[in-house]
């Protein structure tokens, strides 16, 4: 009897000891448990994150693009300027030329037409004397 009762007050003490390493083995399951809720959260929350940084970075790039599209367009626009320009100035390089030509002849016109006047003036005077 006193065999059976040391056998039965074994096998208590042996639950409670299986019962108190349960408890500690599912606190602590649970803990990893929490803390593997705890990294799907951290890892969700970095991943929103990186795709957000994602979108703005696409949305730069993009962005960047138009830039660089204005910038070239704007470019050829001030090459096309300066040609015209360029044009411009020979144009009126050219003009200045001719204009200083016609006058030269205008001069050289003038100047016959005074020696034709004063020849005829001659001829009257010569014929009034």
């Amino acid at each position: 009897r006193i065999e059976l009762d040391d056998m039965e007050k074994a096998k208590d003490s042996q639950n409670r000891e299986t019962n108190r390493i349960q408890k500690i083995l599912e606190s602590e399951r649970d803990g990893r448990e929490r803390e593997v809720e705890d990294l799907k959260t951290e890892r969700a929350k970095l991943q929103k994150a990186r795709n957000a940084q994602k979108l703005k970075l696409e949305e730069m790039e993009s962005q960047m693009k138009r830039m660089q599209k204005l910038n070239d367009e704007k470019e050829d626009e001030v090459i096309n300027l300066r040609n015209r320009l360029s044009d411009l100035d020979q144009s009126i390089g050219l003009n200045t030329r001719v204009v200083a030509e016609m006058k030269a002849l205008h001069a050289g016109e003038v100047e016959q037409l005074k020696e034709q006047v004063q020849s005829v003036r001659r001829e009257c005077d010569a014929k009034v004397a």
